[in-house]
């Protein structure tokens, strides 16, 4: 007996899956593609959900938020940055920036950059 591949609509990005894993069932509220259910693990760290994420990085086109260097959604190629205090996600970073953010500052227009970036 041929298994038949499951369809479904990734509620992520929308786009249409298929699969032959039983873990996906039509009954399932969320149902994430590969790439999103890597992307919802992050974003749930983070505080906020996929969708969230995804129109975060459209709106900063791609690009790390602090040093304009383009940044991939892919798990350990960007950071979802939020305040450690309030859990409000701030914003996409590179890993680079994110641990410069934690650490120390390198430039004064770097600095400058950051402190505009927190007061989000």
């Amino acid at each position: 007996m041929k298994v038949q591949p499951i369809r479904f609509i990734c509620t992520g990005c929308d786009k249409e899956v298929s699969t032959l894993s039983n873990n996906y069932g039509p009954y399932r509220r969320n149902q994430f593609c590969s790439e999103c259910r890597r992307l919802q693990n992050l974003a749930r760290m983070a505080g906020t959900n996929v969708r969230v994420v995804r129109a975060t990085y459209i709106k900063q086109k791609g690009i790390c938020a602090l040093c304009d260097m383009p940044i991939q959604l892919k798990r350990w190629r960007a950071v979802l940055d939020h305040d450690h205090f309030t859990g409000r996600f701030r914003g996409i970073l590179c890993c680079a920036c994110n641990m410069t953010l934690h650490s120390r500052c390198q430039t004064k227009a770097w600095f400058e950059k950051a402190m505009k970036y927190l007061e989000l």
